[in-house]
């Protein structure tokens, strides 16, 4: 159910392994507000073109989405992306422009 999408610069490949990242992200929010492992489902996308501030003040960025059904409060939300940032944090060794996001799903439409 709970979707993390990572979007980030392409230029960020070298700089840091994506797939720990991502094993990190997934393992992070295990157990918290009704999340199972079985159910995570966690992918990465390489942004080719994208600009980021002013005057290369940044390597890169990286945005976490993470999509969940709805019904949970806005503190569990905020607890959820807390987790993200904490396991993206220390893989993140550039200068790079962190956002996290949480989104709902609709769930009449959502089909599992």
């Amino acid at each position: 159910m709970p979707h993390i999408i990572v979007e980030y610069s392409q230029g960020l490949k070298s700089a840091f392994s994506i797939a720990s990242m991502l094993k990190d992200l997934h393992n992070s929010i295990d157990g918290m507000h009704g999340v199972t492992l079985d159910r995570i489902k966690t992918r990465a996308h390489a942004a080719e073109d994208f600009l980021v501030g002013e005057d290369d003040q940044f390597a890169g960025f990286v945005h976490i989405d993470l999509r969940l059904m709805p019904g949970r409060t806005d503190e569990q939300r905020r607890e959820l992306s807390e987790a993200l940032l904490k396991a993206a944090k220390p893989h993140l060794v550039k200068r790079v422009a962190l956002t996290i996001e949480t989104s709902e799903l609709h769930g009449p439409s959502y089909q599992s």
